[in-house]
């Protein structure tokens, strides 16, 4: 995750208020708290910058738990952030927000 953030924070072309979306499935060893307080912090990299939506997919119970602090963790940084059990749901999810009105 932190890698992702830190190619975000400095690409000069994102997006202003970008949605994300992060698939958690199959992660070998889930982060622990102290290691989603960091990815929070460099997720706060600019403090003039916030991002849209957040969906995290975690299919495993304690992934999805750890998504859930992530979420509480991030809470500043994004406009909402839904945790899913499966990528189809959370693409959906970001695909209907993106969608224009009327569509």
């Amino acid at each position: 995750m932190l890698e992702h953030f830190d190619t975000l924070a400095k690409d000069p072309r994102r997006l202003e208020s970008p949605d994300v979306l992060l698939d958690l499935s199959g992660l070998q060893s889930p982060p622990r708290a102290p290691e989603l307080r960091v990815v929070a912090d460099r997720i706060g990299f600019d403090p003039g910058f916030n991002f849209g939506r957040c969906a995290v997919v975690a299919p495993e119970d304690v992934v999805f738990g750890i998504a859930r602090m992530f979420e509480v963790y991030t809470r500043r940084y994004f406009r909402e952030t839904v945790v899913f059990r499966d990528l189809e749901s959370a693409e959906r999810w970001v695909s209907v927000l993106r969608a224009p009105a009327g569509s």
